[in-house]
């Protein structure tokens, strides 16, 4: 089955679930507790919630329900692409500032 049009990877840096433990309201690094942890919602800036899971050993992935929901948020909504564009890289101007601003663990804390 192929993947939607705006399904993305949206990793989890280790050092968000070493520095912020419950940031998701739970350990995310404990297998056990993370598999069995419920969804939870994640509040766009738009007004709208949507589920989402932590996923993948050591908790290093974000993945909503549906998958495509979070990516079509980001690439077509924020970045203004259409389904399967392709996005330039870390060295487009745009792309690298939102990167490294959102990169930054000063940002963030």
């Amino acid at each position: 089955m192929p993947c939607s049009n705006f399904e993305a990877y949206v990793p989890i840096p280790h050092w968000i679930h070493e520095t912020f433990t419950s940031f998701f309201g739970f350990d995310a690094l404990d297998n056990e507790i993370r598999n069995s942890a419920n969804p939870f919602l994640l509040h766009l800036p738009d007004g709208r919630k949507i589920n989402a899971i932590i996923t993948q050993d050591g908790g290093k992935s974000l993945q909503t329900h549906p998958q495509s929901i979070l990516g079509k948020w980001i690439l077509h909504d924020v970045f203004g692409l259409q389904a399967r564009e392709l996005v330039a890289s870390r060295s487009d101007p745009v792309l690298k500032a939102f990167y490294d601003k959102k990169r930054s663990k000063e940002s963030i804390i």
